[in-house]
């Protein structure tokens, strides 16, 4: 079932991305996320918004392959590009990396790890300003949302309430179908 929209999904990628592979300068090497993936979206459409591959126009997905270069897909124009990048650039990719890694993070060696997570304390508000946005799951009552903006009004165990505004996306609801209890 999991590959049932493949081909959807990957006609989107080759027809709506510009893809890059960007290479490091000699001397400089990119660090592997736990996670294969690295997502930032410096204007996403709220502020609890989760970064994803078009999450905006302005989305940007890094997929270390190597020490050596990275694949990088932005929503746009279909276009491929190859190129070597700048160490500032490779640095902002490694802290990336490591504000996505869950549990760990790879390099080719101990002093290149060691060296990252150096690197990670010094830049500290730069790693949160990259860290994914926690996941939230909004369980509703009734037919469930229609696409627009919504208001959620929690209730916390100790009587506090929390109110959050939040988005659907009408591509969001494309096939979906309320819970019936079946």
């Amino acid at each position: 079932m999991m590959f049932m929209a493949s081909d959807r999904i990957a006609e989107d990628l080759a027809l709506r991305f510009t893809w890059g592979v960007l290479r490091a300068p000699p001397g400089h090497e990119f660090v592997l996320p736990d996670s294969g993936v690295s997502i930032v979206d410096p204007t996403p459409p709220h502020p609890f918004s989760g970064a994803a591959f078009r999450s905006s126009p302005n989305a940007e997905t890094i997929m270390v392959a190597d020490p050596t270069f990275v694949l990088a897909l932005v929503p746009g124009p279909p276009d491929w590009h190859d190129k070597t990048i700048e160490a500032s650039l490779v640095e902002d990719f490694n802290l990336r990396s490591y504000a996505w890694s869950d549990a760990a993070y790879y390099g080719r060696s101990q002093k290149v790890v060691a060296d990252m997570r150096a690197l990670a304390k010094r830049q500290g508000a730069r790693v949160a300003r990259y860290e994914p946005n926690p996941g939230r799951i909004w369980i509703t009552e009734g037919e469930g949302p229609e696409a627009g903006e919504h208001e959620f009004i929690g209730y916390a165990a100790d009587g506090s309430e929390v109110r959050q505004r939040f988005f659907v996306h009408p591509e969001a609801l494309k096939g979906s179908k309320p819970y019936t209890g079946d």
